[in-house]
């Protein structure tokens, strides 16, 4: 890294945003991630990505996000919403979260497409297919030819997942019985032991079959192409065997409560006792001990919690100037090389008036949004405190950021 150049004074390159009365892009965290407090600045910068793939700042600016909202925040019943972003204040990550949101085209009404992210040694291919139908004949299950499209949502709930409602209804949930009335704020009933605990919000999950239940089923577009629902694994056959089911394929945030992110917080459904393999453990997604950690004590939580990604996209030491490759993900263009920006922020903390700190610069997050040629980064300035900061505190302090060139 170099030292600090001065901000260049090109309009298109210009890094000093305009006052937004009420907008926040700038916010003080502070935890104790490991032995000691750290006090954190969240940076988050939202860039507008040239067709060239270079990107520069955007007139508008996305806000920080302190919660983890969803999509459909009024889902009723048993329907799960994904979530449309995860919470910001998640300063303290060892990685950085790349995520995509929006559509994978076909353009020319294709029926089956492989969208593609590919940054370093990383390549994440998802199968794209139209909607197809889930049929019953003569006792057996077959699944209908997938129909041209123009796009697909990335969406969570277009991946496999979801809830099984007919075993739902039929065989009934305990904790939802003895609780659904009263507590109802609660929602039990968007997280029985019917739905699919890797992705609750899916489509395609089914525990026992039957006409009415097959022909009611909507499938994924959205698979990995190594780990595919077909007839023969459609029925999953026990609430317990989810962990052998496919994986939910996908580009965008994960939610807090979906395994394997909630397992590293000591919180696991019960599985089958012998599942043979354990797919994220196969991948090199998670460790083994996602699957046999028993404690739920907070000394037992792993950090790897706090990373929002799916599965398999959180990478350790992402190059500041690092290069993307996306494939069917923009409308305009069926392949698009994104280059990082150019500048990355280095903070320095007015903490009172008799100590200020410099911060290591971390990168927590790279959102691409091609649908509006968006790139949303949100960096975290960290360095190691003798105390626990507050609200209170945070008030008082002031921060100067500096931006060099990668």
């Amino acid at each position: 890294m170099r030292k600090a150049d001065p901000v260049p004074s090109l309009p298109e390159s210009a890094l000093a945003l305009p006052p937004s009365p009420g907008l926040v892009i700038e916010q003080l965290v502070c935890a104790k991630p490991g032995d000691s407090y750290e006090l954190a600045l969240v940076i988050k910068r939202t860039y507008r990505i040239k067709p060239d793939g270079f990107c520069v700042l955007a007139d508008e600016q996305l806000p920080i996000e302190s919660g983890s909202p969803n999509y459909d925040p009024d889902t009723t019943g048993t329907k799960v919403s994904p979530p449309s972003w995860d919470s910001d204040a998640f300063a303290f990550k060892n990685a950085t979260d790349v995520v995509v949101q929006g559509h994978a085209y076909g353009y020319n009404s294709r029926a089956t497409i492989d969208a593609e992210l590919r940054t370093g040694r990383l390549c994440r291919i998802v199968r794209v297919t139209g909607d197809r139908r889930c049929e019953w004949a003569n006792g057996r299950i077959r699944f209908g030819p997938p129909v041209p499209f123009e796009k697909v949502p990335l969406r969570y709930d277009r991946a496999y997942g979801g809830c099984d409602v007919t075993a739902l209804e039929r065989l009934g949930d305990p904790i939802l019985k003895a609780f659904g009335a009263i507590q109802p704020e609660w929602h039990l009933e968007r997280c029985t032991r019917f739905h699919y605990p890797r992705n609750p919000s899916g489509v395609g999950y089914l525990i026992e079959a039957d006409r009415a239940a097959v022909e009611a089923l909507r499938l994924p577009n959205l698979e990995f192409p190594f780990d595919l629902l077909t007839p023969e694994r459609l029925v999953v056959g026990n609430w317990r065997s989810w962990i052998s089911a496919p994986l939910p394929a996908g580009f965008d945030w994960y939610d807090p409560a979906w395994f394997p992110r909630l397992a590293y917080i000591g919180e696991r459904p019960d599985y089958d006792p012998n599942p043979g393999h354990i797919a994220e453990v196969d991948l090199g997604w998670a460790p083994r001990e996602i699957v046999t950690k028993e404690s739920g004590a907070p000394k037992a939580w792993d950090s790897r919690f706090f990373q929002g990604a799916s599965p398999g996209l959180s990478i350790a030491n992402l190059d500041c100037d690092a290069e993307f490759t996306v494939r069917h993900l923009f409308p305009d263009s069926p392949e698009q090389r994104i280059r990082l920006p150019e500048y990355s922020p280095r903070a320095t903390i007015v903490i009172s008036a008799t100590e200020t700190t410099s911060m290591e610069t971390r990168l927590n997050a790279v959102v691409i949004q091609p649908d509006t040629r968006q790139m949303v980064i949100v960096w975290s300035a960290r360095a190691k405190v003798g105390r626990p900061y507050a609200a209170q505190h945070f008030a008082k302090m002031r921060w100067t950021i500096v931006w060099v060139r990668n």
